[in-house]
């Protein structure tokens, strides 16, 4: 009878255990059905700029962005949400996370977040994305080399699954066209070399405050020459302010022709676009420039 009782105890308590353990099992089961995942659509920028602009397009070619989820009422990261990879699907013009673990999820609770992201994904410490500007890209290139970010969106919850990524250009872009003028052939024109000085190459850029650091000691920017006729030459640049040490070199064999640019300060975002005519003289070389902003144009020349 002692033993019997003992076995109905025993009894009892495994279904109660099983009990427990299937609520929990439940549980656990309604909470994973609770999470929303954030859908990250396109709102403005084109990755893969022309020549001539950096317009606010939609996104047209992959790109994977980094995405940050952070509280409303700081910067503080939610739920682990930090440098999630997210993948540009053009077919569905949405972002879709790189892997299951990627994506993010809106807190169960319904408490409202906020969101940050960036592009191009790189894997980052401390938020921090590293800038080097040292080898200038070509112009077919300048789309993946670009520094997109978006600032801090306003809040969401998960009533509202959609959030719109509207990334702003984080460098400057400055583009020169060269013309051959008097004493100056075309086969010239396509060996010279310009340059820039007192440019800040290398920075930290804080992808939650979209703060820029300046590293390193400023040095000597060299643009990219990416017309094979020497016509075209540009070259991606940090913020910075003016200064009046800086100056441009146009430089041909030992010749070299000095501009002045110190006055000239270049903001994030923005095209400057200057008209060279390059002429031999019996000093040297020299050139009138002309600037004009995206859209305008000028041009001219010097003896």
């Amino acid at each position: 009878m002692k033993n019997n009782s003992i076995y109905l105890i025993l009894a009892v308590a495994a279904m109660c255990f099983a009990s427990c353990d299937k609520n929990e099992q439940t549980n656990g089961a309604a909470a994973q059905d609770d999470r929303v995942a954030v859908q990250f659509t396109a709102g403005t920028l084109d990755v893969q700029p022309t020549a001539a602009t950096r317009s606010e397009t939609p996104w047209s070619r992959p790109g994977n962005i980094g995405v940050y989820m952070v509280e409303e009422a700081s910067l503080g990261v939610v739920d682990a949400a930090a440098n999630r990879n997210y993948l540009w699907v053009a077919s569905q013009r949405t972002f879709s996370p790189l892997s299951a673990d990627q994506t993010v999820y809106y807190p169960v609770n319904g408490s409202r977040v906020r969101f940050a992201a960036y592009y191009p994904y790189q894997a980052l410490t401390d938020n921090c994305y590293k800038v080097d500007l040292t080898a200038q890209p070509s112009l077919n290139d300048q789309a993946a080399f670009e520094l997109l970010w978006t600032g801090v969106t306003t809040a969401y919850d998960k009533t509202q699954p959609s959030v719109a990524l509207n990334f702003d250009h984080q460098y400057a872009k400055i583009s020169l066209s060269v013309k051959n003028g008097k004493g100056i052939t075309t086969e010239e024109l396509k060996q010279i070399v310009v340059t820039m000085t007192e440019m800040q190459l290398t920075a930290d850029f804080n992808v939650l405050t979209g703060e820029i650091t300046p590293t390193g000691d400023v040095g000597e920017l060299t643009f990219n020459r990416w017309a094979s006729d020497g016509s075209g030459q540009t070259a991606l640049v940090l913020p910075t302010q003016a200064d009046a040490q800086r100056v441009v070199n146009f430089t041909l064999g030992s010749d070299i022709f000095v501009w002045n640019i110190g006055e000239k300060g270049f903001e994030a975002g923005s095209d400057y676009s200057y008209a060279v005519t390059v002429n031999r003289t019996p000093l040297g070389i020299a050139a009138s420039i002309t600037d004009w902003e995206t859209g305008e144009g000028g041009s001219g020349d010097a003896e």
